[in-house]
């Protein structure tokens, strides 16, 4: 009788556990799947690639024209701004040349020169717009000098201290100025 009730426990369980182990087999086989083509996910075609690089290319070039055209546009830009302070620097001179002089004697008159043989304007409001390229002017705050033609070369006279060299300029501890 034992026989016969082990035979009839395994005739009932028996599919039980043989479905377990298909469900499981399958779970399995199924999750191996996912991790094959999540990896595949992460790989890319030769296709992918060509036209990646192709894009690449397309794009260093672009960025090179891009370089030149900048290059090009500053050095349209600098020679504007050249003949720009030539011409005023023409217009300063002719109204000199008209007053005959006494703007230039009174603008040496007004001017004190320091220990360190640098020019100081005694003027503290007066805006110096440095139309003369005879003169290198310094900041006295900032200690930075800028040449005719330069951003920052029109200041208050009481910050002007002026130059006749740069190399003079240096030697009073000034610098220059970076544009």
């Amino acid at each position: 009788m034992q026989k016969s009730s082990i035979s009839k426990f395994i005739k009932v369980i028996g599919p039980i556990f043989l479905t377990i182990f298909i469900v499981i087999f399958m779970q399995a086989c199924d999750s191996g799947d996912n991790n094959t083509s999540g990896s595949n996910s992460n790989e890319i075609t030769k296709t992918q690639y060509n036209a990646a690089k192709k894009e690449h290319s397309n794009l260093v070039a672009t960025n090179k024209k891009l370089d030149q055209e900048l290059k090009d546009t500053n050095k349209q830009r600098q020679d504007i701004e050249s003949q720009q302070s030539n011409v005023e620097d023409q217009a300063a001179q002719e109204v000199i040349d008209e007053q005959g002089g006494s703007q230039s004697n009174s603008a040496d008159n007004n001017q004190s020169t320091n220990s360190d043989g640098t020019n100081n304007a005694d003027s503290g409001d007066q805006t110096i717009s440095g139309n003369s390229s005879q003169y290198i002017i310094g900041n006295v705050n900032s200690h930075v000098y800028h040449l005719p033609g330069q951003r920052g070369y029109t200041m208050k006279s009481k910050n002007a201290v002026y130059f006749n060299s740069e190399q003079e300029a240096i030697n009073a501890g000034y610098r220059k100025a970076k544009q």
